[in-house]
């Protein structure tokens, strides 16, 4: 079993965080790559850290079986983007507020490191999103949470026309609309009075701004 470590820098105390995980990993004979971010981020680095290995993001999913991230919901969500591309599950810990994703913290990272060494975890697929805007040039983007069409620093709202598989669902005015996965169904969505939507059901919400 082969991991990478993927922490956000930004996050005060990271570095006392990613050396405790590399010494419970080491204490459970685990392989380890980091993140070169956290290199860059941190050069005089010391002790098991200075030993360790670093991977440029591409690197870390490819060549590593699981993906640690380190921060929040949010570095999560830029786990997963920057993933997209391969097929590495990750698992998140969390060092921010909620943590809906990054469901574990450092007070059961020993159960957590025990349970990737001995397999007993069920990988959980999630809904992405990919939007094309079409224009003067074509942009594709791409979410795991929501999509946001605004008005922008337009003063009045906008008419928003929806259609579902190209049938006609309605037309409406509003300041934008929110277009969110059940995982982005708790963010956004929700403040603006949107559903909660388990991970598990195969579904799109889409909720008017004002």
């Amino acid at each position: 079993m082969k991991i990478g470590i993927l922490p956000n820098t930004a996050k005060a105390n990271v570095i006392n965080v990613v050396n405790e995980i590399i010494a419970i990993l080491s204490a459970n004979k685990l392989r380890y790559k980091i993140s070169e971010s956290l290199l860059n981020n941190y050069p005089n680095l010391s002790g098991n850290l200075a030993q360790s290995v670093f991977q440029p993001h591409d690197e870390l999913f490819s060549s590593n079986d699981i993906i640690i991230s380190i921060g929040g919901d949010g570095t999560m969500l830029t786990t997963a983007y920057e993933a997209r591309n391969y097929d590495t599950p990750m698992i998140g810990i969390n060092m921010g507020k909620l943590g809906f994703m990054a469901e574990h913290d450092m007070k059961n990272i020993h159960r957590m490191i025990d349970e990737i060494k001995n397999g007993n975890y069920v990988i959980e697929e999630r809904m992405a999103l990919e939007a094309v805007c079409l224009g003067e040039e074509e942009n594709s983007l791409f979410a795991i949470n929501d999509i946001v069409i605004d008005k922008g620093r337009w003063p009045k709202m906008i008419e928003l026309t929806i259609k579902v598989d190209d049938d006609y669902v309605t037309t409406f005015s509003a300041d934008g609309i929110i277009v969110a996965t059940p995982t982005g169904s708790t963010g956004y969505s929700l403040s603006t009075g949107g559903p909660i939507v388990s991970p598990k059901i195969n579904a799109v919400t889409l909720s008017p701004i004002s």
